[in-house]
């Protein structure tokens, strides 16, 4: 062992195939043999971002494991499924704080950051599905081939976004980012006015002589 983090902290276990996370020197769960899924997996387990602290540990023989009592593997299965509730419980409580924007045909000049994107063939031929949040964490989803969308490379850009609400719907679409139905906004029209110069304080440029904060 390099190092030894007295917190939560990502390495790898005996074999070096699974990314692992542990409480200090605690093995807590398997997690992923690719980094970027270990690590968003372990911030859903302990509700925050967890280090990486690259590791072997010590494979364990069946005599060393023996002499554990049984009873240490109930409790640690038990605290971490406590824990897990915890994560699940808030989640469901975002999803629900989740509203709608106004009503159907209203437009709006909104920061909205791109939560997730991906294309598809249909019947109107190649289309963009983009899946965005602002600030209050309330959701927006759009499908098109709109030229805008390119302003949105990757997920986290943030853009200055004039739309409008075509409709407001109960997203029943689940997945690892949301696992309860939540109230979403679909828009159309949309027009990116400008990119977020700073993704902290939310100031966008919107000429070369002036600056207005959104938040």
């Amino acid at each position: 062992m390099k190092n030894k983090i007295n917190s939560y902290h990502i390495s790898k276990g005996a074999d070096s195939h699974f990314y692992i996370l542990n409480d200090g020197e605690f093995f807590v769960q398997n997690l992923s043999t690719d980094l970027d899924k270990a690590i968003s997996k372990a911030k859903k387990i302990t509700g925050e971002e967890v280090p990486v602290d690259i590791w072997l540990r010590t494979r364990f023989t069946n005599t060393e494991f023996d002499k554990k009592p049984k009873q240490h593997n109930l409790h640690v299965h038990s605290y971490f499924a406590y824990l897990n509730s915890l994560v699940e419980k808030k989640h469901e409580e975002e999803c629900k704080a989740r509203d709608y924007l106004g009503s159907v045909g209203d437009e709006y000049e909104k920061q909205l950051e791109l939560v997730k994107m991906f294309s598809f063939d249909g019947a109107y031929g190649h289309t963009w599905c983009l899946k965005f949040k602002d600030i209050n964490d309330w959701r927006y989803i759009y499908f098109g081939s709109s030229k805008e969308i390119e302003n949105f490379e990757k997920q986290g850009d943030k853009c200055l976004v004039r739309f409008e609400i075509k409709k407001q719907v109960i997203d029943h679409y689940l997945d690892n980012d949301s696992r309860f139905p939540y109230k979403i906004n679909h828009i159309t029209k949309i027009k990116v006015l400008n990119k977020i110069l700073d993704n902290n304080s939310g100031i966008v440029n919107v000429s070369e002589d002036a600056l207005i904060n959104i938040n």
